[in-house]
């Protein structure tokens, strides 16, 4: 049996946690969640990149 997918879920599940301690710890301010959303943007870029260049997919729809 695999198990990433159970470490996928408890990781997942403690990210969220704390993302909720984080919200509640800032009392949910419009500037801490605004550069939250900036940085995950940033955060998640070159993880998906990656990806997306180790998979071999064609990037057409750059070309346009």
């Amino acid at each position: 049996m695999d198990l990433t997918p159970y470490a996928l879920v408890v990781v997942s599940a403690f990210t969220h946690a704390y993302w909720n301690f984080l919200l509640k710890k800032t009392e949910g301010t419009q500037v801490f969640i605004g550069l939250s959303k900036i940085s995950e943007v940033f955060l998640f870029a070159v993880p998906f990149g990656i990806a997306i260049l180790l998979a071999g997919c064609p990037l057409i729809f750059l070309a346009r």
